[in-house]
């Protein structure tokens, strides 16, 4: 009797597991709708990733360390992040359409930000 049991208790521990598997494939191949809007500005765009990279150092000539696509305010554009010869970080803005650089800003506020926020968690 306990052997039937144990077998029971198993096969249902079991089907548990298939079942939150089978839910997760499920919720994993229905696609995210609320990127829609972002992916169809970064399809329709002009520019490419690695070309709005090479816009973004050519503007503060330095080393690429990232670019990411953005939707503002219904436009596309890419944030890069580039390291300048001294070390500092600056955050160019490069419109996806065009190609143009929108603005270049130190990152030196949001390290500043970053370590304040660290002094007030040690307190």
């Amino acid at each position: 009797m306990k052997r039937t049991m144990i077998i029971a208790a198993t096969l249902g521990t079991l089907g548990a597991s298939v079942a939150g598997l089978a839910h997760a494939t499920e919720a994993k191949d229905t696609p995210d709708t609320s990127m829609k809007p972002e992916i169809q500005l970064l399809q329709s765009s002009k520019i490419s990733l690695p070309k709005a990279g090479e816009i973004a150092v050519d503007a503060v000539k330095g080393q690429l360390a990232a670019v990411e696509f953005n939707d503002e305010n219904g436009k596309g554009v890419f944030e890069a992040t580039v390291f300048g010869k001294d070390g500092t970080a600056t955050k160019v803005l490069v419109d996806a359409n065009s190609g143009a650089v929108l603005s270049k800003a130190p990152m030196t506020k949001m390290a500043d930000e970053d370590s304040q926020e660290n002094e007030n968690e040690s307190d």
